[in-house]
Protein backbone atom coordinates (compact mmCIF):
# COMPACT_ATOMS: atom_id res chain seq x y z
CA UNK A 1 0.00 0.00 0.00
CA UNK A 2 2.80 2.35 0.99
CA UNK A 3 4.61 1.45 -2.22
CA UNK A 4 1.59 2.44 -4.32
CA UNK A 5 1.29 5.75 -2.51
CA UNK A 6 5.05 6.35 -3.00
CA UNK A 7 4.83 5.58 -6.74
CA UNK A 8 1.81 7.82 -7.13
CA UNK A 9 3.69 10.55 -5.31
CA UNK A 10 6.66 10.25 -7.66
CA UNK A 11 4.40 10.39 -10.71
CA UNK A 12 2.62 13.45 -9.36
CA UNK A 13 5.93 15.10 -8.57
CA UNK A 14 7.21 14.36 -12.06
CA UNK A 15 4.07 15.87 -13.60
CA UNK A 16 4.47 19.01 -11.48
CA UNK A 17 8.16 19.36 -12.47
CA UNK A 18 7.34 18.94 -16.17
CA UNK A 19 4.54 21.48 -15.88
CA UNK A 20 6.82 23.98 -14.18
CA UNK A 21 9.54 23.49 -16.81
CA UNK A 22 6.98 24.04 -19.58
CA UNK A 23 5.64 27.22 -17.97
CA UNK A 24 9.09 28.67 -17.31
CA UNK A 25 10.20 27.78 -20.83
CA UNK A 26 7.21 29.60 -22.30
CA UNK A 27 7.84 32.68 -20.15
CA UNK A 28 11.53 32.79 -21.10
CA UNK A 29 10.66 32.38 -24.78
CA UNK A 30 8.20 35.28 -24.62
CA UNK A 31 10.79 37.50 -22.94
CA UNK A 32 13.35 36.65 -25.64
CA UNK A 33 10.86 37.49 -28.37
CA UNK A 34 10.08 40.79 -26.71
CA UNK A 35 13.79 41.54 -26.47
CA UNK A 36 14.39 40.70 -30.13
CA UNK A 37 11.45 42.53 -31.66
CA UNK A 38 12.57 46.06 -30.74
CA UNK A 39 15.99 45.39 -32.30
CA UNK A 40 14.36 44.16 -35.50
CA UNK A 41 12.05 47.16 -35.54
CA UNK A 42 14.96 49.51 -34.95
CA UNK A 43 16.84 47.88 -37.82
CA UNK A 44 13.84 48.27 -40.15
CA UNK A 45 13.48 51.92 -39.13
CA UNK A 46 17.20 52.53 -39.74
CA UNK A 47 17.04 50.87 -43.17
CA UNK A 48 13.96 52.85 -44.16
CA UNK A 49 15.63 56.06 -43.01
CA UNK A 50 18.72 55.23 -45.05
CA UNK A 51 16.57 54.55 -48.13
CA UNK A 52 14.80 57.88 -47.66
CA UNK A 53 18.14 59.69 -47.35
CA UNK A 54 19.39 58.02 -50.54
CA UNK A 55 16.26 59.13 -52.38
CA UNK A 56 16.66 62.68 -51.09
CA UNK A 57 20.23 62.79 -52.35
CA UNK A 58 19.05 62.34 -55.94
CA UNK A 59 18.47 65.80 -57.43
CA UNK A 60 17.40 66.69 -60.94
CA UNK A 61 18.34 69.21 -63.61
CA UNK A 62 16.48 70.67 -66.60
CA UNK A 63 18.03 70.67 -70.06
CA UNK A 64 16.73 72.34 -73.22
CA UNK A 65 17.68 70.32 -76.31
CA UNK A 66 16.83 71.30 -79.88
CA UNK A 67 17.97 70.81 -83.45
CA UNK A 68 18.44 67.41 -85.06
CA UNK A 69 16.65 65.35 -82.39
CA UNK A 70 13.32 63.59 -82.81
CA UNK A 71 11.58 65.18 -79.83
CA UNK A 72 13.13 68.59 -79.04
CA UNK A 73 12.13 70.23 -75.79
CA UNK A 74 12.96 70.64 -72.12
CA UNK A 75 13.79 67.47 -70.22
CA UNK A 76 14.19 66.75 -66.52
CA UNK A 77 17.15 64.45 -65.91
CA UNK A 78 18.94 63.16 -62.83
CA UNK A 79 21.94 65.20 -61.82
CA UNK A 80 25.13 63.69 -63.23
CA UNK A 81 23.58 62.70 -66.57
CA UNK A 82 25.56 63.32 -69.74
CA UNK A 83 24.96 64.88 -73.15
CA UNK A 84 24.27 61.42 -74.59
CA UNK A 85 21.51 60.90 -71.99
CA UNK A 86 19.81 64.13 -73.10
CA UNK A 87 19.98 63.01 -76.73
CA UNK A 88 18.41 59.66 -75.80
CA UNK A 89 15.69 61.41 -73.79
CA UNK A 90 14.86 63.47 -76.89
CA UNK A 91 14.43 60.33 -78.97
CA UNK A 92 17.85 60.27 -80.59
CA UNK A 93 19.13 61.96 -83.74
CA UNK A 94 17.00 62.67 -86.79
CA UNK A 95 18.09 61.57 -90.26
CA UNK A 96 19.27 65.06 -91.17
CA UNK A 97 21.72 65.37 -88.26
CA UNK A 98 25.11 66.81 -89.14
CA UNK A 99 26.92 63.63 -88.08
CA UNK A 100 30.35 64.92 -89.06
CA UNK A 101 30.01 67.97 -86.83
CA UNK A 102 28.64 65.90 -83.94
CA UNK A 103 31.53 63.44 -84.09
CA UNK A 104 34.13 66.20 -84.14
CA UNK A 105 32.74 68.86 -81.82
CA UNK A 106 30.08 67.48 -79.46
CA UNK A 107 31.36 65.53 -76.47
CA UNK A 108 28.51 63.14 -75.68
CA UNK A 109 30.27 62.01 -72.48
CA UNK A 110 30.21 65.49 -70.93
CA UNK A 111 28.24 65.91 -67.67
CA UNK A 112 25.25 68.23 -68.02
CA UNK A 113 24.38 71.20 -65.84
CA UNK A 114 21.05 72.66 -64.82
CA UNK A 115 19.47 75.12 -67.30
CA UNK A 116 21.82 74.02 -70.07
CA UNK A 117 20.83 74.50 -73.69
CA UNK A 118 21.96 72.00 -76.32
CA UNK A 119 21.62 72.44 -80.05
CA UNK A 120 22.38 69.54 -82.39
CA UNK A 121 23.12 70.93 -85.88
CA UNK A 122 21.32 69.66 -88.92
CA UNK A 123 22.81 69.18 -92.37
CA UNK A 124 22.82 72.59 -94.01
CA UNK A 125 22.98 74.57 -90.78
CA UNK A 126 25.60 77.29 -90.69
CA UNK A 127 27.44 75.98 -87.64
CA UNK A 128 29.62 79.08 -87.51
CA UNK A 129 26.58 81.23 -86.69
CA UNK A 130 24.96 78.79 -84.24
CA UNK A 131 25.67 78.97 -80.53
CA UNK A 132 26.12 75.26 -80.03
CA UNK A 133 25.99 73.97 -76.46
CA UNK A 134 26.35 77.55 -75.33
CA UNK A 135 26.18 76.87 -71.62
CA UNK A 136 29.40 74.90 -71.21
CA UNK A 137 31.34 74.20 -74.39
CA UNK A 138 32.92 77.66 -74.37
CA UNK A 139 33.45 77.71 -70.60
CA UNK A 140 37.10 78.05 -69.65
CA UNK A 141 36.48 75.76 -66.68
CA UNK A 142 35.52 72.83 -68.93
CA UNK A 143 37.93 71.02 -71.21
CA UNK A 144 35.90 71.01 -74.44
CA UNK A 145 37.71 67.97 -75.84
CA UNK A 146 37.25 65.75 -72.80
CA UNK A 147 34.35 67.37 -70.95
CA UNK A 148 36.36 67.27 -67.71
CA UNK A 149 36.01 69.93 -65.03
CA UNK A 150 39.10 71.97 -64.13
CA UNK A 151 39.19 71.80 -60.34
CA UNK A 152 41.57 74.80 -60.26
CA UNK A 153 39.04 77.16 -61.86
CA UNK A 154 35.58 75.54 -61.70
CA UNK A 155 32.72 77.35 -60.00
CA UNK A 156 30.84 75.85 -57.06
CA UNK A 157 27.90 74.99 -59.34
CA UNK A 158 30.21 73.09 -61.66
CA UNK A 159 31.95 71.25 -58.83
CA UNK A 160 28.70 69.99 -57.31
CA UNK A 161 27.87 68.22 -60.56
CA UNK A 162 30.60 65.74 -59.61
CA UNK A 163 29.34 62.62 -57.87
CA UNK A 164 29.84 62.80 -54.12
CA UNK A 165 30.71 66.51 -54.14
CA UNK A 166 28.08 68.61 -52.42
CA UNK A 167 28.14 72.32 -51.60
CA UNK A 168 30.28 71.83 -48.49
CA UNK A 169 33.00 69.89 -50.35
CA UNK A 170 32.83 72.31 -53.29
CA UNK A 171 33.44 75.22 -50.91
CA UNK A 172 36.39 73.38 -49.33
CA UNK A 173 37.89 72.80 -52.80
CA UNK A 174 37.60 76.51 -53.60
CA UNK A 175 39.14 77.50 -50.25
CA UNK A 176 41.98 75.01 -50.67
CA UNK A 177 43.00 76.28 -54.13
CA UNK A 178 43.00 79.89 -52.92
CA UNK A 179 46.18 79.07 -51.01
CA UNK A 180 47.60 76.38 -53.25
CA UNK A 181 46.64 75.29 -56.76
CA UNK A 182 46.08 71.62 -57.49
CA UNK A 183 49.12 70.29 -59.34
CA UNK A 184 47.46 66.92 -60.06
CA UNK A 185 43.97 65.50 -59.72
CA UNK A 186 45.21 63.32 -56.84
CA UNK A 187 45.79 66.52 -54.83
CA UNK A 188 42.04 66.84 -54.37
CA UNK A 189 42.37 64.16 -51.69
CA UNK A 190 44.18 66.81 -49.61
CA UNK A 191 40.82 68.52 -49.19
CA UNK A 192 39.30 67.57 -45.84
CA UNK A 193 36.66 64.84 -46.21
CA UNK A 194 37.60 63.77 -49.75
CA UNK A 195 39.16 60.34 -49.58
CA UNK A 196 39.95 57.47 -51.90
CA UNK A 197 36.31 56.44 -52.34
CA UNK A 198 35.17 59.87 -53.52
CA UNK A 199 38.27 60.28 -55.65
CA UNK A 200 37.56 57.00 -57.47
CA UNK A 201 34.08 58.34 -58.33
CA UNK A 202 35.30 61.62 -59.81
CA UNK A 203 38.84 61.00 -61.10
CA UNK A 204 37.66 60.38 -64.69
CA UNK A 205 35.74 63.67 -64.76
CA UNK A 206 38.26 66.16 -63.40
CA UNK A 207 41.42 67.81 -64.65
CA UNK A 208 43.95 70.44 -63.52
CA UNK A 209 44.81 71.70 -67.01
Amino acid sequence: MNKDIYKKGLVLLAIIVIALITVFGYIIGENNNEAILPNEEEQDIAENKEDEENVQEISTIFVDINGAVKNPGIYELNEGKRVNDAIDAAGGFTEDVNADYVSKHINKARILQDEEKLYIPKIGDDVNSIEVNSNLNNDENINTSTGKININTATKNQLITLKGIGEAFAQRIIEYRQDKKFSSIEDIKNVKGIGDKTFEQIKDYITVE
